[in-house]
């Protein structure tokens, strides 16, 4: 007969923890560390072979979270034997393991540290002490108060200010609360309103003046669990009688106390203005001399305009065309929504400067809008008409004149477009042209001389211009041929956009055209402009011809449906 064969096994003996007592099960008085950068890790479970592991446990939750502890309760598994649960291991941030018998179903973990995370697991043990599958949960402990709450009384209102809690990351709200009498917890309280993490103030809508009021506000962490211990600030709203603070005043955006009292131009005012009762309006006055002071009547103060709109800066345009040269005060009032007023005074002295140099163009078109479009394209250009009409541009409302060959001509007003068209009277050859502008300041220097060439030989302005859509994406261009010379070639021009001159666009033939049509093929589809000229024997360009357009479409149709 063989001696028997003794077989042992390595088993995690059950611990004890010293100062385990029982508070609705077990309680923990061992100081806990945070979570790892609170990041949540799966406990391992310790298996051995041979042996009969119990059912995870059931219906672990966070009980209870206070300043200092926190609870954990759960339900026995589900296993209806029970014959191979034999307690439980409990571990918070993946330390040590706790062992509790299978009579044990809650755990309160005390002291915790405020403001951090905690991940907790329970696990069955059997009698070998193996432990089964760990069941997790986790919470944040509770932050620590706001103590950097600050509160002001304002019109009916309080503002209240503070500083953000600590971590920030843990942080998921804050809760605003207000009371008639002291208080240092929120338990039983309603807050007047929930705020983001990212706030950092509030302001308390509805308050009677004169009477205290207790202000405080509450953290809420990431597990949704309320600070409720709290210090209420006192406050005491009073009505406001103070009219709103004008920090500065600005024309064109440069401070009025930096422009040495001198304005020379047209410019745009603004106010930096504010008032706890919110500003409702500004206003603007200029009076002269003799009525400058803050003090001054009503009647001497000329109303440049009331401004309401503080997304815009209270911006009032400040036109000086139409005023004398001379000493003024101009004069800001800002009103608040309670009616109180604040004036300051700035003296200026309106010294009109001379206006700039005008410019000239060597186009004209009926359908110019924008005087940007009639930006000089060439210092010399060519015509055979004797009368040609010069576009020039400057500010609105100034007077130019035009000056042919050294003759100045007659004074003309720039429109509302900042344009003035003047015919000029050529002579044949080259034509010097300039030009100048004036206001109450004087006359501004000439502008740069440009060049017209006047020859009765350059071909006409062709006509009849038609831009044809074609199958394959090819566009057919034909016009009326020029009848009026024997040799005569054609250019044409064409651009993915509008376009005034044949400079503008791009020459599509690399030989001349001898006959009054081409086609065209752009290497993209889309929608193409073309203008024409006629060129004489001798060289010489005529006008670009008017514009049309056309589209270029290689696409073939397709059938979206069959009805």
């Amino acid at each position: 007969m063989r001696n028997p064969v003794c077989i042992l096994f390595a088993v995690g003996s059950l611990f004890s923890v010293q100062g385990v007592a029982s508070v609705q099960g077990a309680h923990a008085d061992t100081p806990l560390e945070p979570a790892n950068r609170g990041m949540t890790k799966r406990s391992q479970s310790v298996f051995h072979p041979n042996n009969v592991l119990p059912e995870p446990v059931q219906g672990l939750k966070i009980a209870h979270v206070d300043v200092n502890k926190l609870t954990v309760v759960w339900q026995k598994p589900a296993s209806s034997a029970m014959t191979d649960l034999a307690g439980y291991h409990v571990r918070i941030n993946q330390q040590a393991p706790i062992a509790l018998s299978r009579d044990v179903h809650a755990f309160t973990f005390s002291p915790v540290l405020p403001s951090s995370r905690y991940d907790i697991a329970v696990s069955p043990v059997n009698a070998l002490g193996n432990e089964g599958e760990a069941v997790n949960v986790s919470t944040v402990s509770l932050l620590a108060n706001l103590n950097s709450v600050t509160a002001i009384g304002l019109d009916r209102q309080a503002k209240l200010r503070w500083q953000p809690a600590r971590p920030y990351q843990l942080v998921s709200a804050y809760k605003v609360y207000v009371s008639d009498a002291p208080f240092d917890s929120v338990r039983g309280l309603v807050p007047r309103f929930t705020l983001d993490k990212n706030t950092r103030e509030a302001v308390l809508n509805g308050l009677k003046n004169d009477r205290p009021y207790y202000v405080a506000v509450s953290v809420v962490n990431t597990a949704g669990l309320e600070t409720d211990i709290v210090r209420s600030v006192q406050v005491m709203p009073e009505q406001d009688r103070q009219g709103p603070v004008i920090a500065d005043v600005l024309l064109d955006g440069i401070p009025l106390s930096n422009l040495e009292n001198n304005v020379v131009v047209d410019g745009v005012l603004t106010t930096s203005v504010n008032d706890p009762s919110g500003v409702s309006a500004v206003s603007y006055y200029l009076s002269a001399s003799n009525a400058n002071t803050p003090q001054a009547k009503p009647s001497h103060k000329q109303p440049l305009g009331d401004e309401f709109n503080a997304q815009t800066g209270f911006e009032r345009p400040f036109l000086i065309d139409h005023r004398d040269d001379g000493e003024y005060t101009l004069h800001v009032v800002a009103r608040d929504s309670r009616d109180n007023e604040t004036t300051v005074s700035y003296p200026i002295h309106l010294l009109k400067s001379m206006p700039d140099a005008p410019t000239i163009s060597d186009v004209f078109v009926e359908e110019i809008s924008d005087p940007s479009e009639v930006a000089l394209s060439s210092k010399r250009v060519y015509t055979r008409h004797a009368q040609y009409p010069v576009v020039v541009s400057a500010k609105v409302g100034q007077h130019v004149q035009l000056v042919v060959n050294g003759e100045p001509l007659a004074w003309q007003t720039v429109d509302e477009k900042g344009l003035v068209i003047i015919t000029a009277s050529l002579t044949e050859g080259l034509n010097t042209l300039s030009a100048v502008a004036k206001n109450r300041a004087g006359i501004s220097e000439a502008s740069e001389s440009f060049g017209i060439v006047l020859n009765p030989n350059i071909p006409a302005q062709l006509s009849g211009l038609v831009a044809t859509a074609q199958p394959q994406g090819h566009i057919a261009l034909h016009w009326q041929p020029d009848s009026s010379r024997k040799t005569i070639t054609y250019n044409v021009y064409r651009s993915n956009s509008p376009f005034l001159t044949a400079e503008a666009g791009e020459r599509l033939n690399i030989y001349p055209i001898r006959q009054p049509r081409y086609e065209d093929l752009p290497a993209v589809d889309g929608h193409y402009y073309y203008r024409l000229e006629a060129v004489s024997e001798d060289g010489l360009r005529g006008e670009a011809s008017a514009q049309v357009s056309a589209e270029s479409d290689r696409t073939k149709p397709t059938a979206r449906a069959i009805c």
